[in-house]
């Protein structure tokens, strides 16, 4: 009889994990990626390249932050939106703003996705743009495009 009544229990508790899993999002890192390897740091605006290449003026920098534990926050709802490998997570700095952001593919190109926040919600509305990254010899040399 006390089998009966363990055996519902055991069922839901297997159950559990697998639905927290499929709504989970996973970082997966690969250090040949160069966008994802050398994205992480501060990156200001160079007013002369951005006027030759005609390039916008704002925002004036980024300041990207490593955050390996933000792909499990991500809200399930943007599943479709985020179906690509994520390569790196975190948190950007845009002017006076922080928000959470991924680093995914679209059409095989590397592109950041920002959350805005909404209603108390940080992960609201998804803004993405593609980025490329020049690795220069020394990384404080790297060239990136927005």
């Amino acid at each position: 009889m006390k089998l009966l009544h363990l055996l519902p229990i055991v069922s839901i508790a297997a159950l559990a994990p697998a639905a927290f899993v499929q709504n989970a999002f996973e970082l997966k890192l690969d250090k040949e990626n160069v966008v994802a390897s050398r994205l992480e740091g501060v990156w200001v605006l160079e007013e002369e390249e951005t006027h030759r290449i005609g390039g916008e003026k704002q925002p004036r920098g980024f300041a990207f932050v490593r955050d390996e534990k933000a792909a499990a926050r991500i809200p399930a709802k943007h599943k479709e939106l985020l179906a690509n490998d994520i390569a790196l997570c975190g948190e950007v700095q845009i002017e006076r703003e922080t928000l959470p952001f991924v680093l995914t593919t679209a059409h095989g190109n590397p592109r950041v996705v920002l959350f805005q926040p909404a209603a108390g919600d940080p992960w609201a509305t998804p803004r993405g743009f593609n980025v490329m990254l020049c690795p220069a010899m020394e990384k404080q040399k790297d060239k990136l495009f927005v």
